[in-house]
């Protein structure tokens, strides 16, 4: 709109984001510069909205990935601290006494079961035991089982 021009009735007040001007028009573009007015369109709105929404999702992805391999590194070290080689396995023999066994191996099992024969109250009689060490470079529940007999060794297995 020119000097001079009277605004058309009921002609909004747009703002022109190029060169400031407040102009009441109809008009696409700017009477002052001559430059379209933007505007947001609801496309632009939906694409940004979209775009944050997929970063949302990205970085929960990102959070859920690097947990569930924080805990795997965790199980891995666990495993690791209770696990014996091949080689060390071999070298434990029959007979051998628990206490032995346990030296041999260098580090404590993962488990350890004490059997109770059928009518026997007193924890001090019971004689038989497994121990159970992981298998080094094994995969997950891989297990060397050693089992005694009034304290000497007299099965071993693998599984």
């Amino acid at each position: 709109m020119t000097a001079g021009e009277a605004a058309a009735p009921g002609a909004p007040q747009k703002h022109c984001r190029s060169c400031g001007a407040m102009n009441h028009t109809l008009e696409k573009r700017c009477p002052t510069c001559g430059k379209k007015y933007k505007r947001r369109t609801v496309l632009k709105v939906l694409a940004i909205s979209s775009a944050v929404f997929l970063l949302f999702i990205i970085g929960i992805i990102v959070l859920i990935g690097a947990g569930a391999n924080e805990v795997s590194n965790q199980l891995d070290a666990e495993q690791d601290a209770h696990a014996i080689t091949a080689t060390t396995y071999k070298s434990i023999h029959l007979g051998d006494s628990r206490s032995d066994v346990r030296d041999a191996a260098g580090k404590p099992p993962e488990n350890a079961q004490e059997f109770e024969t059928a009518g026997v109250l007193d924890s001090s009689k019971i004689k038989s035991s497994c121990l159970y060490w992981n298998k080094k470079g094994g995969e997950f529940g891989d297990i060397y089982q050693l089992c005694f007999d009034n304290g000497k060794l007299t099965s071993k297995n693998a599984y």
